[in-house]
């Protein structure tokens, strides 16, 4: 287990047993469950009312597979940020019926009016908050509620306090502004609702997210799908190679563990930085351009001094 459900274990028992006991049903089950949600909000908003987040990644390969095997008309949108691989942009557009949203506002603006997504978008948001003096987010860092009572989930972010004051700019604003205010514009603009290929494995707060609205959640203003919930990454490798799934050349021949954006230093935070290697070989330019001229390799110099690791 790991710690993101042990902690789900501790604070919700019972809706972190279920979530644990779907994650282990066969492979078969949850393909047929997945069919099963899609199928459900489809016929809740209307085969035009739908769209699928693709950003060719294996979770959204895999989900576009999915949801167009009952549904060949539905289309993907992809968020183009504008600091994609080449490649990645290429493999996206071999899909048919794929259209592109861009950003509100572009990477070296970010770096400079609001900062990077560090380590995490959620303590990103906590470093932001702290700067300010929200209480919530200077009792995080402790370990503490906003009542200054011991947490376990706040527990997590005691080894990222060095960041409040580690003299980098950071907030949670850049994929919100290059990725998701633009999808939720275009949902707006065309009356449709996502279906998303994010799972519950992948974070404490979509876990959670899970156990609060299910697979398909029709609450609020903004309604959306989430097929893959319950699936592993075993689950999402097995279907591929089962489907024959052609994959993004950035795994193939980037060695990427996900894609995404160059220059994203979400993965660097956990020791893996094969994007912006991939870029500083391949596109040097591009890489000089965003690290030296923006600022962006000495921010990442600084946000890593207290972890004494060598990344570049």
């Amino acid at each position: 287990m790991n710690q993101d459900a042990e902690i789900i274990a501790e604070l919700k028992r019972e809706p972190a047993a279920e979530l644990r006991r779907l994650q282990k049903k066969p492979y078969e089950w949850k393909v047929e469950h997945a069919l099963d949600v899609i199928r459900e909000f489809v016929e809740h908003e209307g085969e035009n009312g739908v769209y699928v987040s693709f950003s060719g990644g294996k979770d959204s390969l895999v989900l576009l597979h999915l949801v167009r095997s009952i549904y060949p008309e539905v289309p993907a949108v992809f968020a183009n940020t504008g600091i994609e691989f080449p490649e990645q942009v290429k493999f996206v557009h071999s899909f048919p019926n794929v259209t592109e949203v861009h950003p509100i506002k572009h990477f070296p603006k970010i770096i400079k009016e609001d900062g990077i997504v560090y380590p995490s978008k959620e303590v990103a948001m906590y470093v932001r908050d702290a700067k300010k003096g929200c209480r919530y987010a200077v009792n995080g860092f402790k370990g503490l509620d906003t009542e200054g009572k011991e947490n376990l989930y706040k527990a997590r972010f005691k080894k990222w306090a060095y960041l409040i004051d580690c003299g980098v700019k950071i907030s949670p604003d850049c994929c919100e502004l290059m990725k998701e205010k633009p999808l939720r514009d275009y949902e707006e603009k065309n009356c449709k609702s996502p279906i998303i290929g994010t799972r519950a494995e992948e974070s404490f707060r979509r876990a959670v997210g899970w156990m609060k609205s299910g697979c398909n959640s029709f609450n609020g203003k903004r309604y959306k799908s989430t097929p893959l919930s319950l699936w592993l990454e075993s689950d999402v490798l097995r279907y591929i190679d089962y489907n024959g799934i052609k994959m993004s050349p950035m795994y193939i021949y980037g060695g990427m563990k996900r894609t995404g954006c160059m220059f994203c230093p979400v993965p660097i935070a956990y020791g893996d930085y094969t994007n912006i290697e991939y870029a500083r070989i391949h596109y040097p330019k591009i890489y000089a351009t965003m690290m030296i001229k923006h600022g962006l390799k000495r921010m990442l110099e600084l946000a890593q001094e207290n972890r004494q690791l060598s990344l570049f």
